[in-house]
């Protein structure tokens, strides 16, 4: 009976151990489908938001490009219509010139170069900006032109050389406490500053002042010289009928504008008055208040220039006006003015340029017999 009764026992304990174990078994198998589940869910959820974030940064970027490309267009149609109406203008302004120089007789240039008597004279090339002269060129980037700013800069600078005039660009990135960069005849106003426009008036009574310079010829950072061979000097006798008064030589703007010129590409004449007049034209927003708005809004030393300065005298008497197609348009016969265009047009259009200079330059060596590089011409930059 003892031995009948303990196996009973042993099996019952057998069985209830084996239904415990089963329990054990069934309950965590629950609990790790349940955590793999929810991990699996996790995981899902995470891809899930991993996707949307990665679609959502596609649609930013197809949008981000849509816009570019948008962008690029609508600069390209704008070019497009600006060139257009350049090239209507100068059709009509060649029909304007026409009529206003109907009884207009070419200059006796060999008599007009006897009055200039340029020979030995001191000529430089002037350009002034408040951005760096630096460029980090990139493989990648190649087929990028050089932005217009530098391009410019070597352009008119192998003109320089080639004519043998010394070639300054001034940078006014930082504020120049130097006295011959602020003389004293200069006023500054105390409540507002000016923009940098007008420094290029500071730097080019620099030249005739402090440098000592006979004729300054001054170029915006859009403007390269576009006949290569020509000189200075032969552009004056060509263009510019002699006279012991004339201190300053522009163009008027585009359409033969009557009341209105364009200082972005200037000549200045050493005389008794060209100082006097620079420093007049520097205070003149000072001196009249209905022009103090131009010390910092759109047309700065222009406006002034070409709403008051250059109709009224004592200056008016000496300022010679040319035609703008002479050396202060996108079409100019001297020098090309790039002036209203977008800055990916301007970078084109001067990089060509550069370029094409650049061999012209070795062409007129090479073909002119000069083998030594070197010349009396100088390069400062500061």
């Amino acid at each position: 009976m003892k031995e009948s009764s303990q196996s009973s026992y042993l099996n019952l304990v057998v069985v209830i151990l084996f239904i415990l174990a089963s329990f054990v078994f069934v309950y965590f198998g629950d609990s790790n489908n349940q955590n793999q589940n929810q991990n699996q869910n996790q995981n899902q959820n995470q891809n899930q938001i991993k996707n949307e974030k990665e679609k959502e940064k596609e649609i930013k970027k197809e949008n981000e490009k849509e816009k570019e490309i948008k962008k690029e267009n609508e600069n390209q149609i704008r070019d497009e219509i600006h060139i257009k109406k350049l090239n209507e203008n100068e059709i009509k302004n060649k029909e304007i010139a026409k009529k206003i120089n109907k009884d207009w007789k070419p200059l006796n240039v060999l008599e007009n170069k006897k009055k200039w008597n340029l020979e030995n004279k001191r000529i430089c090339v002037l350009m002034v900006d408040n951005r760096k002269l630096e460029y980090h060129f990139n493989i990648s980037d190649e087929e990028k032109p050089i932005p217009y700013h530098i391009s410019s800069v070597y352009s008119n600078y192998l003109y320089s050389e080639y004519h043998q005039y010394d070639f300054y660009r001034m940078d006014f990135s930082e504020k120049k406490d130097d006295k011959h960069y602020f003389p004293k005849e200069f006023e500054e106003p105390e409540d507002e500053s000016r923009t940098f426009h007008w420094n290029k008036l500071l730097g080019i009574y620099q030249m005739l002042d402090y440098f000592d310079y006979d004729i300054v010829m001054y170029l915006d950072s859009d403007s390269v010289f576009s006949d290569f061979e020509k000189s200075i000097e032969e552009f004056l006798y060509e263009n510019v009928e002699y006279s012991e008064s004339v201190s300053l030589i522009l163009t008027r703007d585009l359409d033969c504008a009557v009341d209105f010129v364009n200082t972005g590409v200037m000549i200045f004449v050493k005389n008794d008055f060209a100082k006097k007049m620079i420093i007049d034209w520097y205070n003149f927003p000072l001196k009249q208040n209905e022009f103090r708005w131009s010390l910092n809004n759109w047309g700065w030393d222009q406006v002034v220039m070409g709403q008051y300065i250059f109709k009224n005298e004592p200056w008016k008497s000496h300022i010679a006006i040319l035609h703008h197609l002479t050396m202060n348009s996108p079409n100019g016969r001297f020098v090309k003015h790039y002036w209203g265009l977008t800055t990916e047009v301007r970078n084109k259009h001067i990089s060509s340029v550069l370029f094409y200079n650049f061999f012209l330059y070795n062409h007129l060596l090479y073909k002119k017999d000069i083998l030594d590089l070197d010349s009396d011409s100088s390069i400062f930059l500061f």
